[in-house]
């Protein structure tokens, strides 16, 4: 049996029952989770071999059983781990990384790919400074010998603190428990005096190919029947089952909003759990037969859940698709449209790029791109690859929203580096920065500024950036997991 897979902007899909616990059937040895590994060099062309006497060959003896993982290994991992960062024990940290090992880093708007050396050199620098550091609601994805773990972390050093989603690999290298990669999917500096808002679907939803509406950001609780595989778009769902706090969303009305005041209105018909993963491409080969029977939808449907752990959301699905939706409101009440794309002028695009290399991140990203990578000119105008866009969107009066989105350099052990910026310009045509000028979150492409009830948001790839304080920050965003290697 074959199936199409595909790594859309939104990953491959599943929608299933949460476990806390979960038990991977499919061979994920296949996965990231076992290392990034490089091509083996190729041998010396072969020799004849003499001719010798035969011996009878030895008998074979019983290969010893292949150990396996348990959940209460992986707590012990993330406890010395833990331990390690927290009593200030360099030598100790450094034993818990696998040989092949890959480490995404994000810092502001820096996003660095290391291998093991450079990643321990990094971190070593941490390790001058007291800090502490805490794994909120760890999440256990196990197979045979390779695994998962997934939480919250809260690092704080002196008066710093953030916290965000972060992902461990965990393979077995010579009986031990090593971590094979490390990610931390995204990363928030904490502000007391302005929090996010909690997640709210009655004013603002995020929509999901446009015919999911997420209602929740947390499924815990939620209880549903076995997944199933919506080929050939690599979606799994499982309709939930008797779930009195979520009934009252069944056949309510969702407007659905997306670029150039598109309106549509659907009901919710039905309610499921949605994840997303990016698997390594080994992963997928499993999946679609290349070294072996393939699996059955259902058992690809479960890997994918497995593979997706804390990331899963719950959705409604409406009743029709909504072309080009982006967010959703179930208030009916609600004033809701979305303001008008505009093309940019080259004035406006110089102002623009003029302004964004005066900004602090853009300076970090600049200052790597001279000094480490002995590069010269401008980081945005790296020739080996990448992307400059402007987005604008009409907003009251003279005044209109432009955001410039950098994607350069390949990365993967050369420069690499991506930063966004948005902002308000007026008639005089002078920028004000309307994003952290350090930190302005996730790199983002807006593909639309949707206003409901006077507030706006900008909306892109699954997220939804609103006004915190002084400054438009990255609220709330549909998680995708990656297992793949970046490089």
């Amino acid at each position: 049996m074959a199936f199409r897979f595909f790594n859309a902007r939104n990953g491959i899909f599943a929608m299933q029952q949460p476990y806390r616990l979960v038990v991977l059937s499919l061979a994920l040895s296949l996965m990231a989770l076992a290392g990034c590994k490089e091509k083996e060099p190729a041998g010396p062309a072969p020799v004849a071999p003499k001719s010798v006497p035969t011996e009878q060959a030895p008998e074979k003896s019983e290969p010893e059983p292949e150990k396996s993982i348990s959940e209460a290994d992986l707590q012990a991992l993330l406890k010395t781990w833990l331990a390690s960062q927290n009593e200030g024990n360099f030598e100790d940290y450094s034993k818990h990384y696998a040989t092949k090992f890959s480490g995404i880093k994000r810092a502001g708007p820096k996003v660095t790919t290391f291998g093991r050396q450079d990643w321990l050199k990094d971190r070593e620098r941490m390790f001058k400074k007291q800090m502490k550091v805490q794994a909120l609601e760890p999440a256990f994805m196990i197979a045979k010998t390779t695994a998962g773990i997934q939480f919250e972390q809260v690092w704080e050093s002196g008066d710093y603190k953030d916290k965000g989603p972060k992902q461990l690999s965990v393979v077995l290298e010579n009986g031990q428990l090593k971590i094979a990669r490390e990610e931390m999917l995204r990363s928030q500096k904490l502000d007391e005096e302005n929090p996010i808002p909690d997640y709210s679907p009655e004013t603002a939803a995020i929509v999901i190919d446009e015919n999911l509406v997420v209602l929740s950001m947390d499924e815990d609780d939620v209880v549903h029947h076995p997944p199933k595989l919506m080929s050939p778009h690599g979606v799994a769902m499982a309709a939930v089952k008797d779930e009195k706090d979520l009934k009252s969303f069944i056949g309510r009305e969702a407007r659905v909003i997306g670029p150039d005041q598109t309106i549509c209105t659907a009901k919710i018909e039905s309610l499921h759990v949605y994840a997303g993963v990016e698997p390594h491409f080994g992963q997928v080969q499993a999946w679609t037969g290349e070294f072996g029977p393939a699996p059955s939808e259902d058992e690809i449907a479960t890997g994918i859940w497995e593979l997706a752990g804390t990331s899963r959301v719950v959705v409604g699905q409406l009743d029709k698709r909504c072309a080009g939706g982006l967010l959703a409101t179930l208030d009916p009440k609600a004033p809701a449209t979305s303001l008008t794309n505009l093309d940019t002028t080259e004035e406006t695009e110089a102002a623009v790029r003029k302004a964004f290399r005066e900004l602090s991140g853009y300076k970090l990203i600049q200052k790597e791109f001279s000094e480490e990578f002995q590069k010269k000119g401008f980081w945005d105008e790296e020739d080996s690859g990448g992307f400059v866009g402007y987005r604008a969107f009409a907003s009251e009066g003279n005044l209109k929203y432009v955001s410039i989105s950098v994607d350069a350099g390949p990365g993967c052990g050369d420069f690499g580096g991506y930063f966004w910026a948005l902002y308000k310009i007026g008639a005089d045509q002078k920028p004000v920065l309307l994003t952290d000028q350090r930190d302005p979150g996730e790199y983002f492409v807006p593909e639309a500024t949707v206003v409901v009830d006077g507030k706006t948001y900008f909306v892109g790839e699954n997220r939804i950036f609103e006004e915190v304080g002084a400054t438009f920050v990255n609220t709330h965003s549909v998680p995708v997991h990656s297992y793949d290697c970046p490089c």
